[in-house]
């Protein structure tokens, strides 16, 4: 799974120490994640819940971002992303391929792209995500979602947070099939209002 809706993704800076320009100025530090381009919206890595965002930024000031964190007690952190294109709020139940924002240039950027970074609450116990990334090393164990949320992810669907088609198949993943069935079921019964949604 990728962090970016886009089949063309490229590495424009990799994780570990690095030297580049920023406003004419040589700047040497240790890179905390990977920067990526290719693509415009920004998914969740893995299921989580969001546990800061920032959605309001400009190029050279603050930047816009969202951290999930994960049943593994990993972060995953998204940077630079465009001012007012984040989707999701503290405390949202998040699924992985979710959109959460759109890529875009906000911070220290010199240019549209996202920062993406796996840690356990902050930089300094960041990881290099390449791995996770680009050779299919398992960030999260496969396991059953608890009912309680799946249940949270077909109210969800109804109302129509994941959208529709193709869209609500690539946002849900592997839960698409169970999701689908349980929303075809309670529109069967005629049990659409929030309250009175239930798993069959």
């Amino acid at each position: 799974m990728m962090p970016i809706d886009s089949n063309n993704i490229k590495i424009t800076s990799n994780y570990g120490n690095r030297q580049y320009m920023y406003r004419g100025k040589l700047i040497k530090d240790f890179h905390h994640g990977i920067d990526l381009i290719g693509g415009s919206n920004i998914l969740a890595f893995e299921d989580g819940v969001v546990t800061s965002i920032s959605n309001k930024g400009e190029q050279y000031g603050n930047a816009c971002y969202v951290r999930i964190k994960h049943s593994n007690e990993y972060y995953t952190l998204y940077y630079h992303l465009k001012s007012g294109s984040v989707c999701v709020n503290v405390g949202d139940k998040v699924i992985k391929g979710q959109k959460i924002g759109i890529m875009g240039a906000t911070g220290q950027a010199t240019g549209v792209h996202l920062h993406f970074q796996i840690d356990k609450g902050s930089s300094a116990s960041s990881i290099n995500p390449y791995d996770y990334l680009f050779n299919n090393k398992p960030f999260i164990q496969n396991e059953e979602l608890p009912t309680t949320d799946i249940l949270l992810m077909v109210k969800k669907a109804i109302r129509g947070d994941y959208g529709n088609g193709e869209i609500r198949k690539k946002a849900l993943g592997n839960y698409y099939d169970e999701v689908q069935h349980q929303v075809n079921e309670n529109y069967k019964h005629n049990t659409t209002n929030w309250d009175n949604i239930r798993l069959y």
